[in-house]
């Protein structure tokens, strides 16, 4: 702490040409005192009544006027040769008018203030991922995946040339997919981090692309879909990931939301599935009727557990997209079929229901998605209030005939008796 000079506590003797002997033979009194050292201007020793011994250095900062004492610590473990130069340091900045203490508080804040990649990752996820995301768990994954080799290292030293480096090493072992997903995240966060003054450059500016993944159109024909089905129904994947697939390709949902499915969304007495708007891509609750074979496997599942998940992996965790889409990777060279994604047996359910004459709308009801020009959009968001159920149920009726006769043979029924009602879909 700085002080002025003079003070009767702290009263100041002759100098002395100190010595570490002979600063310890130095005895307290009644009154503090301090001894000024002869060879380093400045630099004294203090001696509390306690006994306590301190080494302080007073000087002033050349052309400011500003007088500084300061203590340098606790002798013996500042030691006397220690002082010394901290003291020289002190004073000789203080000869040309620098304020040594100033500056390095000054540069002490600044490091305080740095942040690492890693600390930045931490910071972006909890500003605009967690709880904003229904899918920030699996974001939350790639932005540490896609940073982990550069989390220690300070933003302010990252250059294009470190995240070049970085995702090339991904490209060259013949991923450039997701070499340009991690472009992808590392160009979302550091905007955001210049953004908000946290970075001064943004280091992926002038990163060049690693290619566009192309536009996915896989859709299974009758024959896949009979093939899938039936590698499905033999045991080559755990039941509850069989179980899951098949339930999306019965009712077109998302992968997620299907292996997420609890116990307490669906009403077993109406057959209808609720989406929890929490669980909801849009984040809006949807009603889906459950019929025909997806009514036999949520059936099943309910009755085996009663309360919470009805898909677990075989590891006892619950299911999500990301353990389904691992697992299909892991046994892709067992599949009797060419490589496919959940995704794609979503779009094939999407492109059944087309054929089966639904209307597009209808078809996005289903699917959980929004279609027609902009006022359309509107007026569903913001005004109309239906779920659909009665339409939705004779869209899915069709897809579970067409479905039934794939996978368990047989012609198509054309007697069914949704056919009838197929004509009064049409808005």
């Amino acid at each position: 702490m700085d002080s002025k000079p003079g003070s009767v506590a702290n009263a100041t003797r002759a100098r002395f040409a100190l010595t570490h002997r002979g600063v310890e033979a130095l005895r307290p009194e009644a009154l503090a005192y301090r001894i000024c050292d002869m060879r380093c201007r400045g630099l004294a020793v203090r001696v509390a009544p306690s006994g306590l011994k301190t080494w302080d250095v007073a000087f002033r900062i050349t052309g400011t006027g500003v007088y500084r004492r300061l203590s340098l610590g606790q002798f013996p473990a500042v030691t006397l040769d220690a002082a010394r130069a901290r003291t020289l340091a002190l004073t000789n900045a203080a000869k040309t008018g620098r304020d040594l203490i100033g500056e390095e508080k000054a540069a002490q804040t600044a490091a305080e203030a740095r942040l690492t990649v890693g600390q930045l990752v931490e910071l972006y996820l909890n500003r605009r991922v967690r709880g904003r995301l229904r899918s920030a768990a699996e974001m939350e994954r790639r932005f540490v995946r896609t940073f982990r080799p550069l989390k220690d290292r300070y933003i302010d030293e990252i250059r294009r040339r470190d995240l070049r480096e970085l995702l090339d090493k991904v490209a060259d072992r013949g991923a450039p997919r997701e070499a340009q997903q991690r472009r992808q995240v590392a160009r979302v966060m550091f905007r955001w981090a210049l953004s908000q003054d946290l970075v001064e450059i943004d280091p992926t500016a002038g990163l060049a692309s690693y290619g566009t993944s192309p536009r996915r159109d896989r859709v299974l024909t009758a024959d896949e879909i009979k093939l899938v089905w039936d590698w499905l129904s033999g045991g080559a994947i755990p039941e509850g990931y069989a179980e899951a697939l098949k339930l999306q390709l019965a009712t077109g949902a998302r992968i997620g939301e299907v292996a997420g499915m609890q116990a307490a969304e669906v009403d077993p007495d109406k057959w209808l599935w609720t989406l929890p708007e929490h669980r909801s891509k849009n984040g809006r609750p949807r009603v889906t009727p459950i019929v025909g074979l997806a009514r036999e496997i949520v059936e099943t599942r309910i009755r085996n557990s009663p309360d919470g998940p009805l898909f677990w992996s075989e590891r006892g965790l619950r299911l999500d997209s990301n353990l389904v889409a691992s697992m299909l990777v892991k046994h892709r060279k067992e599949v009797p079929i060419d490589h496919f994604t959940s995704h794609d047996l979503r779009r094939t359910v999407a492109t059944g229901l087309v054929d089966l004459a639904i209307p597009y709308e209808l078809v996005a009801a289903v699917l959980g998605h929004e279609v027609g020009a902009k006022e359309v959009k509107t007026l569903i968001r913001h005004y109309v209030r239906t779920d659909l159920v009665e339409r939705k149920s004779i869209a899915l009726l069709a897809w579970d005939a067409k479905l039934r006769q794939i996978v368990c043979g047989g012609n198509f029924p054309e007697n069914v008796a949704y056919l009838p009602k197929i004509g009064l879909l049409a808005y």
